[in-house]
């Protein structure tokens, strides 16, 4: 009996990064829009996944010629800073379905907005 016990405590600890990492306040995907200081750049969506890794992609304008950027790494969180690629940080805040990155070193932020899991919807704040 001991020994089925600690194989279970066993298995449940292996648990506890990813459910750690999946409990993650940004955990999901994100609209939003980059302030108008910073057009012609147009934020798109950020996929963060409870792995660690994330997908974003941006809109912007080149001499009147739409582009697309899609970019994709690593995240990890600490505390209320999320660092992308390992070297890029920003301090973050979650309020209901909205998420503010703000750059420490500028003090620029963005706001973006939960995108609800296909066929469900967003529950109000």
């Amino acid at each position: 009996m001991v020994r089925g016990m600690n194989l279970r405590t066993l298995a449940a600890l292996a648990l506890v990064p990813f459910l750690s990492a999946c409990a993650s306040p940004i955990v999901g995907t994100w609209q939003g829009q980059a302030p108008a200081a910073d057009a012609p750049l147009t934020f798109g969506r950020v996929s963060f996944v409870g792995d660690g890794t994330f997908t974003a992609d941006a809109t912007y304008t080149v001499n009147g010629e739409a582009k697309n950027r899609v970019q994709s790494g690593v995240w990890s969180e600490k505390g209320d800073t999320v660092t992308i690629d390992g070297s890029r940080s920003y301090r973050f805040s979650r309020t209901g379905e909205s998420l503010t990155f703000t750059d420490p070193k500028t003090g620029r932020s963005m706001s973006l907005t939960r995108v609800p899991p296909a066929g469900t919807a967003l529950r109000p704040s």
